[in-house]
């Protein structure tokens, strides 16, 4: 997992290197999607982080089909999942997931692939 997370930061928050034992794991923390509502839920979440947090929006993708569209960037299908359940399956198939998010007063959303 600390490989992951370098190579996270050389990506996303350089500065933060080199990894000391006072890291903020901050970096890493899976935004709380809006379908999250129980604490079994969010306590699911809270355990995820990031393996690769796209710097893409998803309305810029190509359109597939219905919740899914296509990167051109690195030529993979994003997922976007509405609950828990599509969230879960997906990301435990290794799968690129996009969800909403409240950050503060906007809705966002976010994409990325996750792990445990």
């Amino acid at each position: 997992m600390k490989r992951r997370r370098i190579l996270h930061l050389k990506l996303y928050d350089p500065s933060k290197l080199p990894l000391t034992p006072n890291t903020n794991s901050k970096s890493f923390e899976v935004e709380k999607p809006i379908f999250v509502h129980s604490n079994n839920d969010s306590k699911f979440i809270e355990g995820c982080e990031w393996i690769y947090k796209c710097p893409l929006k998803y309305e810029e993708l190509s359109f597939l089909k219905e919740n899914s569209r296509l990167c051109k960037e690195c030529s993979k299908v994003v997922y976007f999942v509405n609950n828990i359940e599509d969230f879960t399956e997906k990301i435990e198939e290794g799968k690129c997931v996009a969800y909403q998010a409240k950050v503060k007063t906007n809705y966002v959303i976010h994409m990325g692939r996750k792990c445990f």
